[in-house]
């Protein structure tokens, strides 16, 4: 499995607390639940959809095949395993795995190259290490370290090729880089659940995987679908919400650092999000960044990339990309939150409190 958090929630789940509207599904709309990535997906679409959640599952199980590192026989553990890398051909039993794992590959290279290596998929050895992968935790302290150090010396894009013949071959230039999806994979499955839905024919839905989503039309009420930000405070209810953004054929994806992390036995917060550039876990101002997007691949990588990189880098990132929006929030010195809402969706989003 791949584990996340949830820090997108959606807000007809806790209509209750908002708004005076009904808390379950009319019958026009029809739900899909399940669990997947270590986390549950939610899907409500429109009664016409001709989908099962049979495709569903299968679809999902075929992508964790290509990108989960819990699973030993995926493509990602193949890769990550290997001494130099592995060789993939389209026309075995397992292309379609195969062709999962290569755009997740394509794209976390390209947002990459794009971000200076502010997102970087080849940091899963820090990962580990950090205690937030799929090796048993271990306690660590926030200090730089020669064991990060050497580290390190396993990140880095460049350290990954690919070339293309009869058959493809993805090879690494250091034995111990390992491929980490977990930023990006998420996104994925959400937009290809969402490819599914509108080759059925489906007009109006949105899909949830932990809290990353993406929409098409309207709800049950007609309106724009609506998600919520979570409260980016530790000491939060998990269902507290601090903003609302009202989607129009857009995905979403939000990141954080304030619910996944543990503390040393001397009070450091070692959080989960890896800075790439030192090997350390990030700690800075920003403390939730929501990116809005046409696709969630692309949220949710690019979500992860501006937690990594800070305030500033974030805005600039985000103001140089015309297909990319986002609701950046941050802490002031006396506690408070402060935010940035790009220009382009000042109007679709909707602060509750600061």
């Amino acid at each position: 499995m791949i584990v996340f958090s949830r820090y997108l929630i959606l807000i007809w789940s806790f209509c209750a607390i908002i708004c005076s509207c009904q808390s379950t599904p009319s019958a026009e709309h029809a739900v899909i639940t399940g669990m997947t990535m270590g986390t549950s997906y939610r899907i409500t679409h429109e009664m016409d959809c001709s989908i099962s959640q049979q495709n569903i599952e299968h679809l999902l199980k075929l992508i964790n095949q290509a990108v989960s590192t819990y699973i030993d026989s995926s493509i990602i553990s193949r890769f990550n395993q290997s001494d130099s890398g592995i060789v993939l051909s389209l026309d075995q039993k397992d292309s379609v795995e195969a062709r999962y794992f290569l755009d997740n590959l394509n794209r976390a290279l390209e947002v990459c190259k794009d971000t200076d290596g502010w997102f970087d998929p080849t940091v899963m050895s820090l990962v580990n290490y950090w205690g937030f992968g799929y090796s048993a935790r271990e306690k660590r302290f926030a200090v730089m370290s020669d064991t990060v150090a050497s580290l390190l010396q396993n990140v880095g894009c460049e350290k990954i090729s690919i070339q293309r013949s009869n058959q493809i071959s993805i090879s690494k230039s250091n034995e111990k880089t390992a491929l980490d999806f977990s930023a990006i994979a998420k996104g994925y499955a959400v937009d290809q659940i969402a490819m599914q839905l509108i080759n059925a024919d489906c007009n109006d839905f949105l899909v949830d995987i932990g809290g990353e989503v993406r929409s098409k039309g309207s709800n049950r009420d007609r309106e724009l679908w609506k998600i919520g930000i979570n409260k980016p405070a530790e000491d939060a209810d998990r269902n507290e919400i601090i903003a609302v953004i009202h989607l129009e054929d857009q995905a979403a994806a939000t990141s954080g650092n304030y619910r996944n992390f543990y503390q040393t036995e001397d009070g450091q917060i070692i959080s989960h999000t890896v800075n790439p550039k030192t090997g350390m876990p990030e700690r800075n101002e920003l403390v939730s960044v929501s990116i809005i997007a046409k696709d969630c691949t692309t949220a949710d990588a690019y979500a992860t990339a501006c937690m990594s990189m800070g305030l500033q880098r974030a805005k600039k990132l985000i103001e140089l990309h015309d297909e990319l929006e986002g609701v950046l929030i941050y802490s002031a010195s006396n506690g408070s939150f402060l935010s940035y809402i790009s220009a382009g969706i000042q109007d679709i989003v909707d602060f509750i409190e600061k």
